[in-house]
């Protein structure tokens, strides 16, 4: 805060905003990369069921938020307002799917090799 104070004009908030920002990614991205998550990937098979549960919990929260969004929010309102949802689930989901996909990945490859 001291450095981000005395040579730029950033406000306290915003800092402490970034500072939680930074730790989460970081915990985030080394659960990812650590390969734990899935403990029971070793075979092929299991790797095959996990990798399609992973794209239907995706595409079923896709089809739930935009249900949710659409009775909540009576409907889109404009063309715009549905562009921007599209590219909030889109983009939404494809970090889910790819942060998941990266830890299936490794957790096989782990599981793999200590068999």
């Amino acid at each position: 805060m001291t450095v981000g104070n005395r040579y730029f004009n950033v406000n306290i908030e915003v800092i402490l905003l970034a500072s939680i920002a930074l730790f989460l990614f970081y915990v985030c991205g080394r659960y990812i990369v650590s390969g734990i998550e899935y403990t029971d990937v070793a075979t092929e098979e299991t790797y095959r069921k996990a990798f399609r549960l992973i794209v239907i919990r995706t595409m079923g929260f896709v089809v739930i938020f935009l249900s949710l969004y659409i009775i909540f929010m009576n409907g889109l309102t404009s063309l715009t307002e549905g562009i921007e949802l599209l590219v909030l689930l889109i983009s939404v989901s494809l970090v889910w799917f790819l942060s998941s996909y990266i830890s299936l990945k490794r957790s096989y490859k782990k599981n793999k090799e200590l068999l």
